[in-house]
C-alpha cells in the first residue's frame, strides 16, 4: 500500500465540533482500508487569500495532515468524502515517496577525499572511460597547421 498525505484545512470552529471532524476523517480512512500513521497540526493560521466556499468567506483556517498508507483504490474515495464535507475549507491527497534509510558515519565524513569510498569509486569510473573525442589528424603532410594563427 502506498503512503498518502492528506492535508486539510479546517474552517474555524469550537474545538468538540473540530475534534468530531478529525474524527470522521480519521475513521474515513480506516474505513477504506487505510492505516494511519501520522496526525500533525500547524494550528490556526491566516489563509494566504480570502476564500469564498458556500456563500461564506473564510480569512483563517486550521491546518492538519494525516499521513496514512491505503490502497490506491481508496484515492478517489477519500478525496471525494473530503471535499464533500462542508467542515473542510480545502483537501488534497499528495502521494509520499517511502524514505529509504541511509547510514552515516561520522568518521567516513572526516576521511580526505582520496580515501573516501565514493570518490575512489568515482576515480574507478572516470579511469574506465576512453575519451569519445576524436584528435584532429592533420592529412596535409606538413609539420605545422597553416590556419593556426
Amino acid at each position: 500500500m502506498p503512503l498518502y498525505e492528506l492535508a486539510l484545512i479546517v474552517r474555524p470552529m469550537l474545538k468538540d465540533e473540530l475534534v468530531n471532524s478529525l474524527k470522521r476523517t480519521g475513521m474515513l480512512v480506516l474505513e477504506n482500508g487505510g492505516l494511519i500513521r501520522k496526525v500533525s497540526s500547524l494550528g490556526e493560521l491566516p489563509l494566504p487569500r480570502i476564500l469564498k466556499i458556500q456563500e461564506q468567506k473564510f480569512t483563517s483556517g486550521t491546518y492538519f495532515f494525516y499521513e496514512y498508507d491505503a490502497p490506491v483504490a481508496s484515492y478517489d474515495a477519500i478525496l471525494d468524502t473530503c471535499r464533500r464535507d462542508f467542515d473542510f475549507i480545502r483537501s488534497y491527497v499528495n502521494p509520499l515517496k517511502a524514505i529509504k534509510p541511509f547510514e552515516c558515519s561520522l568518521a567516513e565524513e572526516l576521511l580526505s577525499p582520496p580515501y573516501r569510498k565514493e570518490v575512489q569509486k568515482m576515480v574507478e569510473v572516470a579511469s574506465t572511460k576512453t575519451s569519445k573525442i576524436q584528435l584532429f589528424k592533420q592529412r596535409s603532410g606538413m609539420d605545422y597547421y597553416p590556419f593556426h594563427k
